[in-house]
């Protein structure tokens, strides 16, 4: 716990774990955490600051140049930051989890996993008001999913709000993305099928049912609705 506040380099790492039993997922001895600090770049090794200032901590602190000071404090901010979105995505409040990881996101914006989770709990959220008939809310929530995660899955949602709300340009957009990134999409293809069909526009509306069709020759539905095709 207080060599995870120090930056530590491959070197320390090794010298910290010289003498410590192989570990594996059979036979797990040691677990060791990589902190945030492991990526950022100081100009001291942190090393060589632990050895030669063992004696009182403050010696250590005091050897970091005055420059990289308000990095280490930013590093243990986005620590704790992270340390509280995971313990609010583990408990269900996501209203805390999206407080909390955009703060975290300010810090570290191009973090896969917080970019991953935050995205996540944006499409959660919508599908929550999409089930309660609240699209304004919904399509809120899909589209700054969609900001931090390009997916088929809050593409078809995200349609499927515009849709409910009476906004079938922006619905047959999000279909086609939907099917841009996933070409095995059934549903997206009877959806934008069916719109295009209310359209008028008969010739996509052919072409995308029985591209469904093609996918899964037993959908009744896509069956049904190439019926009504002229």
């Amino acid at each position: 716990e207080i060599l995870s506040r120090f930056y530590l380099d491959r070197q320390a790492l090794a010298e910290i774990a010289k003498d410590v039993k192989p570990n594996t997922d059979n036979h797990p001895v040691v677990e060791f955490t990589a902190p945030f600090y492991l990526y950022t770049p100081v100009s001291v090794s942190p090393w060589q600051v632990i050895a030669e200032n063992i004696s009182p901590i403050t010696s250590i602190t005091a050897a970091i140049r005055e420059e990289d000071k308000p990095t280490l404090l930013q590093a243990e901010k986005y620590r704790q930051l992270r340390l509280q979105a995971r313990n609010a995505f583990i408990a269900g409040d996501y209203a805390t989890f999206i407080r909390v990881s955009e703060e975290a996101l300010a810090i570290e914006p191009d973090s896969p996993s917080l970019k991953r989770n935050l995205a996540r709990s944006y499409f959660d959220i919508g599908t929550k008001y999409f089930l309660e008939d609240q699209d304004e809310k919904a399509i809120d929530n899909f589209k700054k999913s969609l900001l931090l995660l390009d997916s088929a899955e809050t593409h078809i949602n995200l349609a499927q709000s515009y849709e409910n709300s009476g906004d079938i340009s922006q619905a047959q957009d999000h279909y086609e993305q939907a099917i841009a990134l996933d070409k095995k999409l059934v549903f997206a293809y009877i959806r934008l099928g069916g719109l295009e069909l209310e359209m008028g526009d008969v010739n996509d509306a052919r072409k995308h049912i029985t591209e469904a069709l093609r996918l899964d020759p037993e959908n009744k539905e896509a069956r049904e609705l190439l019926d009504q095709v002229p």
